[in-house]
């Protein structure tokens, strides 16, 4: 009996972050465009993230309460009571996962709208 064998190729990506004047908040870069030109996409609260499926996951992480699409970055918020040693690897596995596997960004026949990031990371929420 003969066995096939499907190869997938895998890679991965190296994702760089930076940190913002508000310590609630850290940038993550995966090394490709999140959005269009000048768009951006705040993501407020779970019920929001459900048009994403990366936000839906990074949202499942215990204590983010804000993701955000930019061009070329994704920023996520934090409870204050959490540690960025601790949840940043989560979330760096969570988007690496979702980028090595080429998975889309957005469910269905979802379109963005252009929005502005107002004060989010001011204020910790």
């Amino acid at each position: 009996m003969k066995s096939a064998f499907k190869l997938q190729k895998y890679f991965s990506i190296f994702i760089k972050t930076q940190t913002t004047p508000n310590p609630c908040f850290i940038k993550f870069f995966p090394g490709k465009d999140i959005m269009s030109e000048g768009a951006t996409l705040d993501i407020s609260n779970q019920k929001e993230a459900l048009k994403s499926p990366l936000a839906i996951k990074i949202f499942d992480v215990k204590g983010i309460n804000r993701v955000m699409y930019a061009k070329d970055s994704i920023s996520v918020g934090k409870n204050d009571e959490e540690d960025w040693n601790v949840l940043k690897p989560m979330i760096i596995d969570v988007i690496s996962d979702h980028f090595t596997k080429n998975l889309d960004l957005f469910v269905g026949d979802y379109k963005h709208e252009e929005n502005e990031v107002l004060n989010s990371l001011l204020t910790c929420l």
